[in-house]
């Protein structure tokens, strides 16, 4: 409750610059999500696409102090301005990954698998 109750209290919050060097490394996605979902003001390196989730608003900087201060004040001048697309994005995200969401999905996985295992002849 207490990370929480502090990523709630942020104004902004930073994704570090990591270095992608293969497949399956890089920013984990749900750390973007969070800090969307606590009404935070993004700034990442350049992300992924993820899903259909359209993250362009997120200000995109290059790892160095001077790109994250300069981004920082970006951040500030454009938090009101972006609001429309970054709520968007908080409303696809509970759509698509919350627990009643991913519940739903994994029911109809479960589900489906069930049906073919019972369909399939026996040997």
């Amino acid at each position: 409750a207490a990370m929480h109750e502090a990523l709630c209290g942020c104004d902004c919050t930073v994704v570090p610059l990591e270095r992608t060097t293969g497949s399956g490394q890089g920013v984990f996605p749900f750390k973007v999500f969070e800090y969307l979902v606590a009404a935070t003001h993004v700034i990442a390196p350049e992300l992924a696409p993820i899903r259909e989730i359209n993250l362009s608003f997120a200000l995109r900087w290059d790892g160095s102090p001077e790109g994250l201060v300069d981004q920082l004040r970006k951040a500030e001048k454009n938090y009101v301005r972006e609001r429309e697309p970054r709520d968007f994005a908080v409303a696809q995200i509970v759509k698509q990954y919350s627990i009643p969401a991913v519940e739903t999905a994994f029911g109809r996985l479960l589900e489906e698998a069930r049906t073919s295992v019972c369909a399939a002849p026996a040997q």
